[in-house]
């Protein structure tokens, strides 16, 4: 497997060795591309695991909804006033008192005594996955304002950080997408090689062909994501349309003469 991806890297032609693969060993191929897209993500775990969930820095320019002097917690318990409020930040919902969530996420919300991180399917589901005491945060006796800003974001990034949960869901979350984004590409791409090119594949043989072109685009997207490049799923769809130029065009085409 390495040395196929490696091969594909290498020279796009390579791609046509596997024009006869069964189509589940392409899919298979596919997965193991996804899980080297991945890798930054594992990265993460031993480094940095907010980046795997909501950073501080995107909750900071948002919390500032919840400081007001009529919010506080004395002595482990949350005094709020009728202040309903809820905020959204990158597929996070953040609540303050009785507020209603309708949108599927992950919904974090300040209780009585606790903070919640809960599930919400829809609104009548919503399964709870952690919760954490206002004493265990060092929060016990807590001001909501502006000077606690910086704090009360990273302690809202650490309480997702650290839920296994929730890392799990979000490792579940990007495998799918990566996976769908890369069945997509390949299907478009053996659509339009099918149509456009006058050759005697199949769809199949076509699919097989683009499975392994899409290395290209796995590989920068694993780059960006361990550079942190905004621009790289540009660069990638650029890398693989060329690719796939430059191996249809390596193909000659023999023309029968007829016999006289």
């Amino acid at each position: 497997m390495l040395r196929d991806i490696k091969d594909n890297i290498n020279s796009p032609k390579n791609a046509f060795k596997h024009i006869n693969d069964k189509i589940i060993k392409s899919i298979s191929y596919l997965l193991i591309l996804t899980l080297l897209m991945m890798l930054p993500l594992f990265i993460y775990i031993f480094t940095d695991r907010t980046k795997l969930t909501v950073s501080p820095e995107e909750i900071r320019s948002e919390v500032g909804l919840f400081l007001s002097d009529e919010i506080k917690i004395v002595d482990g318990k949350l005094l709020n006033e009728k202040n309903n409020k809820a905020f959204f930040v990158s597929g996070y919902y953040f609540v303050m008192g009785d507020y209603n969530i309708i949108n599927p996420g992950v919904v974090i919300s300040f209780k009585e005594e606790h903070i919640s991180i809960s599930f919400l399917v829809n609104k009548y589901t919503n399964t709870e996955v952690g919760t954490y005491t206002y004493q265990s945060l060092g929060m016990e006796n807590y001001l909501f304002n502006n000077s606690n800003r910086n704090d009360l974001s990273y302690k809202l990034s650490n309480v997702l950080a650290n839920n296994n949960t929730i890392i799990t869901y979000t490792f579940i979350q990007v495998f799918f997408s990566f996976f769908i984004d890369m069945i997509i590409i390949v299907l478009i791409l053996s659509l339009l090689s099918k149509v456009s090119r006058p050759l005697p594949f199949t769809y199949s043989n076509h699919f097989n062909i683009n499975a392994h072109l899409t290395t290209i685009y796995a590989l920068i997207i694993l780059i960006s994501g361990l550079f942190g490049l905004g621009f790289g799923t540009i660069i990638a769809w650029i890398a693989v349309i060329l690719y796939n130029n430059i191996a249809y065009r390596s193909i000659r085409i023999i023309k029968k003469e007829g016999i006289r």
